[in-house]
Formats: C-alpha cells, structure tokens, sequence
C-alpha cells in the first residue's frame, strides 16, 4: 500500500510490487517480487539495490536480499483507501486522553491518540450492533 512512499514516485511507475516470500522460518533475507513492464524491467534491473535498500530501510532491518522481476504490466502503485473520520463519545475521549497523556514523546502520544480513537470507536459501533 505504501510502494510509493518507500521507492519513490519514478520508481512506482514502473514496477509494482507482486509479493515478499521469506525462506521457512526465517523473518529476513526474504525475495522481493516486482512486476515490470519490458524496458522498465530492464531499468529496474539495475536499480535493484536501491530498490531494496529502501526496502529494508523501511522495515527496519534486512527484510529483502534479493529482488525478482517478473515482466509483464505493473498496474501502477496501490492506493490506500482512506480512513474513515470516527469520533468518540465524551467519556471514551477522556480515558483515551488519560491513557495517552502520559506518554511524553509527543510523536508517539499523537499516533497512540489516533489509534486509540479508531480502536475505541469501532469498540463503539460493534456494541450498538449488537
């Protein structure tokens, strides 16, 4: 979902990602398949390091050691759907904003406050289902 990000946007028009295969067992030193079309394939070919340089940088550690490209169409770069807005009743928002203000990296108080919201408000719409 976030090929373009981690590659870049020149990159994402030519390949798309296909699957990441992991040898059994083993969470790194996994295969990048990448769909590219004829003379892309052959460009992508040589950027391949880069490609799986930002690869790993985005996962953090040595996930990807090798790419393999499949020619055929890359069907462009997958967009993400984007997040519905859900919003908390007053009592959920104040146990969210208790649980979370005392987390004093102020990056990571944000990212717990948007998950919390998402999870707490979904908690919210299952119950009136039910």
């Amino acid at each position: 979902m976030r090929w373009s990000e981690i590659v870049g946007s020149d990159l994402a028009r030519l390949a798309t990602p296909v699957k990441l295969a992991f040898r059994r067992g083993s969470p790194a030193g996994g295969m990048l398949h990448v769909r590219a079309a004829g003379p892309a394939a052959l460009e992508l070919q040589h950027l391949a390091p880069t490609v799986v340089e930002r690869v790993n940088t985005y996962y953090g550690y040595r996930a990807v050691e090798r790419l393999h490209i499949v020619q055929g169409p890359a069907s462009g770069p997958a967009k993400a759907k984007p997040a519905r807005s859900r919003t908390l009743s007053p009592a959920a928002k104040s146990r969210l904003d208790t649980m979370v203000n005392r987390t004093a990296n102020d990056g990571l108080r944000a990212a717990l406050r948007r998950l919390g919201t998402q999870v707490l408000a979904r908690q919210d719409g299952d119950e009136g289902r039910s």
